[in-house]
């Protein structure tokens, strides 16, 4: 029987987003890059309509009951092509595989983001959201995973199954930034410094390039947490 799955699909570009409309930088005007194309008789103004038409439900061994979140980051350069594609976030191999072979096909279909009114190799994301059917609510599912690894880390110190809980809650909801924030502080106690610090500066990222959207700062760290070595360390880098 043919899978049954749903898309959803965000982009993020440089200081602006396309689904809202952020503050330009006073000091460089930046213009997104943005997405048009016809392709089998039908006219897509965006790569949200047109990654939904296009992505399917990844078949194979590995895409079994798949359900989560891809998230691909990617340069669009001067010339409207795609380039230096990076998966974010992974659900799995085929997945990662079907994301980027679609988007490899708007090479030349884009227009170049600009600073200052002249073309610049601009990066941006998107991310698509795989579930078997629309009775799957991944909000709720990766709650649940974050409460799991958040008992596992305060009361039993495992920490190793901890960032498994964790990694599930982020695999499926990859923008809720309190669950990246609670995974580095679970990475920090384990010792994976790096770790923990990858984590954190994503959300400063996220924070900085699209602050209508993300707006996670000292003051929403759960107190609940300040017992952990890497706390003081993930409200600094907030301020």
């Amino acid at each position: 029987m043919k899978k049954i799955f749903l898309l959803a699909l965000i982009l993020i570009s440089g200081m602006l987003s396309t689904e809202l409309s952020v503050k330009a930088n006073p000091v460089s005007a930046e213009a997104k890059p943005s997405f048009k194309t016809d392709r089998d008789g039908r006219s897509f103004s965006n790569i949200r309509t047109y990654m939904a038409r296009y992505v399917k439900y990844p078949e194979g061994s590995d895409s079994f009951g798949l359900i989560g979140t891809t998230v691909v980051e990617f340069t669009v350069t001067t010339t409207g092509n795609v380039t230096d594609i990076k998966v974010l976030n992974s659900i799995s191999k085929s997945s990662d595989a079907e994301v980027i072979k679609v988007l490899k096909t708007t090479n030349g279909k884009w227009k170049p983001g600009s600073k200052n009114g002249s073309a610049s190799n601009m990066k941006t994301e998107v991310s698509v959201v795989f579930k078997p059917n629309v009775n799957y609510n991944l909000d709720a599912i990766a709650l649940k995973s974050k409460t799991k690894g958040r008992k596992l880390m305060l009361e039993d110190k495992d920490y190793a199954k901890a960032l498994k809980s964790y990694n599930k809650a982020v695999q499926l909801s990859p923008y809720e930034l309190s669950f990246i924030a609670e995974r580095g502080l679970c990475k920090y106690e384990s010792g994976d410094v790096n770790g923990a610090m990858a984590d954190w500066n994503r959300i400063v990222y996220l924070n900085k390039f699209d602050p209508m959207r993300f707006h996670f700062f000292p003051a929403h760290v759960d107190p609940a947490l300040s017992s952990l070595k890497g706390f003081s360390k993930l409200k600094s880098m907030l301020q």
